[in-house]
């Protein structure tokens, strides 16, 4: 577009701010979690509240009604439990003492049930009433499985932390059970108020519901209204990476006042979150409080649940919490290499033979290679089992390594042999030691054949290692006709990475995907080795995770396409399919790339590659955003010219090693050319009768124009007036005729093309 100023004229514009939180509708009978913990006397009944304000107790089967030492009573009343009841049981104190005879009798009795039908519900409250309510049960049998978990669900879409309740044989003086603590305002006269437990895993989809004793306390009215919570924002579930980040944010109003406390949930045993453990910011805002606790270089001790607590800065009786995130922090593979194999001698990519913790192979076999490896038969006929565990659906196939040889006969077998299935085919290493650091090399090959019109399978199609968090860099492994060892001709792939063990198990799934337009994603494997690592890892190199791509393209989109939910993207250092990126001159466009930041900080620098070959450093239009461990940024380029042709990449060098660097693929651009029409020669304006004539010649033959008006020159171009829209004639000139008004302020004119 160009413009020609002529003559004068005005415009004005406003802005308005839109309000920034809406109160949320009250909630009642939501009961607020304040605390749990273990059992091993009568003490832990104050923490519901004095003596003089209980409401009731409940016990239940044989216990009877009962008097505490430290005077809180239980009857069998006030509460009943859903589904014709639970089965009464006794002996699950064993023998142990609370000191208390009176507790002694409700911790050894109570009833269980199935928890899908057995909720419990508290009675004959009064509405309007604040109350403490607490839940407390036990299991010392020898034949329990220690370590179990309860929980307890209040309806309305809260529940309470975990708290751990069965002890194993304890004795005298040790953990007898475990109790869990809440308060809420009755808005009925009853309450939902559900007694779930587990097992060690902490799952309550399955498992019994089972009630010991709950003790009901009316609490006094706060002399100051409850903090009022706004927002909840947090990660559902969040996964992250070892060594990644993760942010939780809520906010609560601060009118009354408020002081803010993170608290960290793990294993039934709430703390608060210091500053050692994380960055804590709060911030005040047009009467809203918010805080934000972020976490850096995660670590799995992190694992848990995190809650906000909002403590009424006049009167610590009114405080509330926000609803529980879930953080889990899972052990990465450092992903060290990958590359192609034609004979045995890549296994020793791993380690030693004497390192070998197991190989595993699936459908050929114990099979030991002529290099001394020794893969054992993970595949059963029907299913996986021994040192490999898999999820999803999953099937057998053999003769995918059809044509070549290794020059290695039980190689070969191993090869030939492998799974398949969906990406919901999840693997994971099993009978591992914790602490131990170990190599793994994933082993994957296909060389069958077929027309080039109807391929059996697509050369260069490529297979990733991931954990679920880290992934490979992909790695083609389909060689159609290859040969043998001592011709040369790829026959398989590989991917090596390292890793500590946290547990006994580490996540490892293996997918594949071709690059020329085949998306269904899928999983494959043939062998996988581990080894005891010997020497400490290598810092590993900075891996590209998702090469450039232009924008718009329904927004920047990551190498493959449908996004998978469940596996980041794979990384890559391989061009990639498909035609340059093209704009129009004076258009705009972007690249974004994206680097895996698990090997240590990294320092991104978008280049220009000239049609010359010449690159040069660009500063300007570059947002980088750090993400889980992932290092992200997106180049827009406005208003291109014809210039800007060339090649675009991302640079990423090591923080703290400057001769570890890395570079995106880099994608050309195409710019195209747009001739703008020509601009008529202005004739000098003149007056007659009563117009003001505007005259100009020597423009391109019949093209548009549109003549602009303005009372302050000052306006942005958006600002100004359309007087009138017209066509050039054949000779590419014009005339207009405009009535001059006694009234009208002077005015500018701007003549616009097209």
């Amino acid at each position: 577009m160009k413009t020609l100023n002529l003559s004068k004229w005005i415009i004005t514009a406003g802005l308005t701010l839109a309000g920034l939180f809406t109160l949320p509708a009250a909630q009642a009978s939501v009961i607020t979690w304040i605390g749990q913990g273990t059992i091993s006397d009568d003490t832990f009944l104050t923490n519901a509240g004095p003596v003089a304000n209980e409401v009731y107790g409940f016990d239940n089967a044989a216990a009877g009604s009962l008097t505490t030492a430290n005077g809180y009573t239980f009857a069998n009343a006030n509460f009943t439990i859903a589904g014709g009841g639970a089965s009464p049981y006794s002996g699950y104190l064993n023998g142990q003492t609370s000191g208390d005879a009176g507790l002694n009798a409700i911790l050894a009795n109570g009833a269980y049930g199935s928890q899908a039908n057995n909720s419990g519900t508290l009675l004959n409250l009064t509405i309007g009433v604040s109350y403490t309510v607490l839940a407390f049960i036990d299991d010392n049998r020898g034949s329990a499985a220690g370590g179990t978990v309860f929980q307890v669900n209040g309806a309305a879409g809260n529940t309470s932390p975990a708290q751990l309740y069965g002890t194993y044989g304890s004795t005298a003086g040790n953990p007898l059970g475990g109790y869990i603590v809440g308060t809420f305002v009755a808005s009925a006269t009853t309450q939902a108020f559900s007694v779930q437990n587990s097992g060690q895993n902490g799952s309550f989809s399955t498992g019994n519901a089972q009630y010991n004793g709950i003790l009901l306390i009316s609490n006094p009215p706060p002399l100051v209204p409850l903090p009022l919570m706004l927002t909840n924002t947090q990660p559902a579930s969040a996964a992250v990476g070892l060594g990644g980040q993760a942010v939780f944010t809520a906010a609560f109003s601060n009118s009354p006042p408020v002081s803010l406390q993170w608290q960290f949930v793990s294993g039934g045993v709430t703390n608060p979150v210091t500053a050692a453990d994380a960055a804590v910011v709060d911030t005040t805002n047009s009467g809203v409080v918010v805080s934000t606790l972020t976490f850096t270089n995660l670590q799995v001790a992190q694992s848990g649940s995190y809650l906000l607590k909002a403590l009424n800065a006049t009167n610590s009786l009114g405080f509330v919490y926000s609803a529980p995130a879930t953080l889990a922090v899972i052990p990465l593979i450092q992903w060290l290499q990958t590359g192609t194999f034609s004979d045995d001698t890549f296994l020793a990519l791993a380690g030693s033979t004497a390192n070998e913790v197991y190989g595993v192979d699936f459908g050929a076999g114990a099979q030991t290679t002529l290099n001394g490896y020794t893969f054992a038969d993970a595949w059963t006929g029907t299913g996986v089992t021994g040192n490999m565990g898999m999820a999803g659906a999953v099937s057998q196939y053999n003769g995918w390594f059809t044509t070549g040889t290794t020059g290695d006969s039980s190689l070969d077998n191993v090869l030939t042999c492998g799974l398949y299935g969906a990406a919901d085919m999840v693997g994971a290493l099993s009978n591992l030691v914790a602490g131990q650091t170990y190599n793994v090399l994933v082993i994957l090959d296909d060389t069958r054949t077929g027309a080039i019109s109807a391929p059996t399978q697509v050369p260069q199609t490529v297979f990733y290692g991931t954990d679920g968090v880290s992934v490979s860099p992909y790695q083609p492994y389909v060689f159609p006709d290859a040969t043998n060892a001592s011709g040369g001709a790829s026959i398989g792939a590989y991917a090596l990475g390292t890793f500590t063990a946290e547990s006994t198990t580490e996540p490892l799934s293996v997918l594949n995907q071709d690059l020329i337009g085949q998306f269904g994603l899928t999983s494959q494997y043939n062998a996988i080795l581990v080894e005891k690592a010997t020497t400490v890892p290598p810092v590993p190199p900075i891996y590209l995770n998702a090469n450039t791509f232009p924008i718009p393209a329904n927004a920047v989109q990551g190498l493959y396409w449908p996004a998978q939910t469940n596996y980041p993207i794979p990384t890559s250092t391989a061009p990639l399919a498909g035609e340059p990126a093209q704009v129009n001159q004076y258009g705009n466009i972007g690249f974004s790339a994206a680097y895996v930041g698990y090997g240590g900080a990294v320092n991104l620098q978008w280049q220009g590659i000239t049609t010359n070959g010449v690159t040069n450093n660009i500063n300007a239009g570059v947002v980088n955003v750090t993400n889980l461990g992932i290092v992200t940024s997106t180049l827009t380029l406005s208003n291109v010219q014809s210039s800007a042709a060339g090649s675009y990449q991302l640079k990423a060098v090591n923080a703290t090693n400057n001769a570890d660097v890395a570079y995106s693929t880099p994608y050309p651009l195409l710019v195209t050319p747009i001739v703008l029409p020509t601009p008529p020669t202005i004739g000098a304006p003149r007056v007659s009768g009563g117009n003001l004539i505007l005259t100009g010649t020597g423009g391109t033959p019949n093209s548009g124009y549109t003549l602009l008006t303005t009372t302050n020159l000052t306006n942005p171009l958006s600002a100004w007036t359309t007087n009138l829209q017209g066509t050039l004639d054949g000779t590419g000139a014009f005339s207009n005729s405009i009535p001059i008004i006694s009234t009208t302020p002077a005015q500018f004119f701007q003549l616009r093309l097209p």
